[in-house]
């Protein structure tokens, strides 16, 4: 599974990929920089990831408004967060992938295929 962080703290990318190679995933980041070719960027890193989480706080609303439209056209996975630390990102992606294998053995899937909050992101610990 690779998930793709959009906005944040770019300082804090070092951490994530140490959490997310621990969990079994891969992680990008794309610090929601929209002139010259972020745009580019930003569509080959929704393209390549299953997971799209957005973070609005520290981020260019074109860069969040670009993200959602492209995770819209590719049928990608969306968190929309106001902040997004490391526990979070965490419980996101092991449910993630515990989704994707209960598709994959033909269980249910849960109703929500997008997550607009962070309030909804607590569901992922349960």
């Amino acid at each position: 599974m690779r998930v793709g962080i959009i906005g944040g703290v770019e300082r804090n990318f070092a951490r994530y990929e140490e959490v997310a190679k621990a969990v079994g995933c891969d992680v990008e980041f794309h610090a929601g920089h929209m002139r010259g070719r972020g745009t580019e960027t930003l569509d080959s890193l929704v393209e390549r990831c299953d997971l799209i989480v957005i973070v609005t706080e520290i981020n260019s609303h074109t860069a969040v408004r670009m993200a959602q439209k492209f995770s819209r056209k590719r049928g990608r996975r969306v968190l929309i967060a106001r902040k997004f630390g490391i526990h979070t990102f965490e419980q996101a992606v092991l449910a993630a992938k515990a989704e994707a294998s209960a598709a994959l053995s033909g269980e249910a899937r849960p109703s929500h295929p997008r997550v607009s909050t962070t309030a909804r992101a607590a569901q992922f610990s349960a």
